[in-house]
């Protein structure tokens, strides 16, 4: 259906334009006229014509004034001026507003059809690119969609490495790592802390998910994960932990209380400045919103001096997550965990060596009996001396450091091993058995190194994560074989590795560029 509008003081001019359209148009096109200029401009904001068919000369307003205020409310509508006057400053200033057609007055009926056609055409055209855009938008929001989910699970579930996690902030175009974390729940809680019937929660959650999700994204430019039973996890890109990122968090939390309809609470983070710090962030603003009231959120920043030391507190998780470390012979995350510790207990008294020089040891202590099994082992030998002889904090810190990363080794297998013989023995694997059932966890047991420690050390001494070396590797033969000629594209799949065909299809496209088939002519 187009809309047409037809405006002129003559009321033959008007019937006659009437008739041709719908002789030629018929039911494809509501037409509306308008006698003055004034009223032209009324009708056109109720019904945003298509098309408009303007006389200059009517009285007050002009069509040339007219197309000017109703380019104002109507910006896609195409025009056609009528005029019985030839005069150059009108065809002007007709050419400046973008009017399709300029016709002398009397007008025949097949110039009029032909403007008409041209006109409708154009409308046509806008249409469609307009729903081509539309559709294109609504994939690109659905794979960004899918983005932010493979992220959130990436941080949530810490198995993905930090290169991967990188990849995704490259893709959803966020160049810089810094931001908080927020974890919303929906639900009142009991006197005993917990949400009854969590999942009916989560069930009338996710009917309205997606409104649930823009209402957020809408409250501040951020990443939203996916509904989590009755939780959101959010990343909330920011550069400083400054007063105005608290407005940010605020702007959120209250505008999804007051759009959800539900009882909401939330946790927030500490300020993240590198991937590697996403998983114990995530963890930080779970902690928070076990801290926050029904209809509260609360920062994990302000609650460090309250938490307790107990196994539910914030120190045993840190415990927990840093004798795992430990035990995976994972210097750098282990790491990460005994700064956190640190940080933890400065935060309650920066002053305080004695407090900070027992946990040290204890952590020493606890580190050195760990065995695989995660039971206290007979232990390994660790000189403690340093420790009790730091003279500050900061030398506290970096002894301690040392002997962690120095266990973790030790549990990981690789102490007194060159670096570049234990990744000649699992380049040497991967080149032998690329074509067989491989993985990462197989090659690192291979060389006797933790999964999570092989993996950190690959890629930084490869310059490719394990996957990707992998996957170049295959590419190479695959190519040499289709080169060949001998092999169907099945049989060549199956060869390099790959039992789907269409799997293999799909990878060999994105890293070549061509599919298999074009390849091979």
């Amino acid at each position: 259906m187009y809309k047409i509008l037809l405006s002129d003081d003559e009321q033959i001019v008007l019937d006659s334009l009437s008739f041709i359209i719908q002789q030629h148009y018929g039911e494809d096109c509501q037409v509306t006229v308008a006698h003055t200029g004034r009223e032209a401009i009324t009708q056109a904001e109720l019904i945003h014509p298509d098309l408009a068919i303007m006389d200059i000369n009517m009285p007050g307003i002009n069509g040339i004034e007219a197309i000017k205020t109703i380019r104002e409310t109507s910006p896609g509508t195409q025009f056609i001026l009528l005029t019985a006057l030839d005069k150059f400053d009108y065809a002007k200033q007709a050419v400046s507003l973008g009017v399709l057609e300029y016709l002398m007055k009397p007008f025949n009926k097949k110039r009029i059809v032909e403007a008409v056609g041209s006109a409708l055409a154009l409308v046509d055209a806008r249409r469609q690119k307009r729903l081509s855009e539309l559709a294109m938008r609504e994939k690109l929001e659905n794979v960004r969609s899918i983005l932010e989910t493979g992220f959130f699970y990436s941080v949530i579930f810490a198995d993905e490495q930090e290169e991967e996690i990188r990849r995704y902030l490259e893709l959803l175009d966020l160049p810089s790592p810094n931001g908080l974390f927020l974890t919303l729940e929906f639900g009142e809680r009991q006197p005993d802390g917990l949400v009854p019937n969590r999942i009916g929660q989560h069930m009338r959650l996710n009917r309205d998910f997606h409104s649930l999700r823009e209402t957020i994204k809408l409250a501040a430019p951020c990443l939203v994960g996916p509904l989590l039973l009755n939780r959101i996890v959010v990343f909330l890109p920011v550069e400083a932990d400054l007063p105005g990122s608290r407005d940010l968090v605020e702007q959120i939390f209250q505008r999804v209380a007051r759009d959800s309809g539900v009882e909401l609470r939330m946790g927030i983070s500490s300020l993240v400045e590198s991937t590697a710090q996403f998983h114990a962030a995530y963890r930080e603003s779970l902690l928070a919103l076990q801290q926050a009231p029904s209809g509260e959120h609360r920062f994990f920043p302000d609650l460090l001096p309250l938490l307790n030391t107990g196994s539910k507190g914030y120190l045993g998780w840190l415990e927990t997550s840093f004798l795992q470390a430990i035990r995976q012979g994972d210097p750098e995350l282990a790491s990460q965990y005994l700064n956190q510790v640190f940080a933890a207990l400065e935060a309650a008294d920066p002053s305080d060596l004695p407090v900070l020089r027992a946990k040290a040891l204890e952590w020493l202590i606890l580190a050195a009996r760990q065995n695989d099994s995660g039971k206290d082992g007979p232990g390994h030998p660790v000189d403690l001396d340093v420790v009790l002889q730091a003279a500050d904090i900061q030398e506290l810190r970096q002894v301690t450091q040392d002997k962690i990363h120095d266990l973790a080794i030790q549990m990981s297998g690789a102490r007194g091993r060159p670096v570049s013989d234990i990744i000649a023995a699992a380049k040497k694997m991967i080149d032998e058995n690329f074509a067989g059932n491989i993985s990462l966890e197989s090659v690192a047991e291979s060389i006797a190194l933790s999964p999570h420690y092989f993996s950190r050390l690959f890629s930084s001494q490869v310059g490719k994560t394990f996957i990707d070396y992998l996957t170049d590797l295959r590419m190479a033969q695959a190519c040499q074989l289709l080169r060949e000629g001998r092999l169907s594209i099945k049989e060549v799949s199956s060869a390099v590795g790959y039992t789907d065909p269409n799997y293999f299809s799909r990878i060999f496209k994105k890293i070549i560029g061509q599919t298999p088939s074009e390849y091979r002519v």
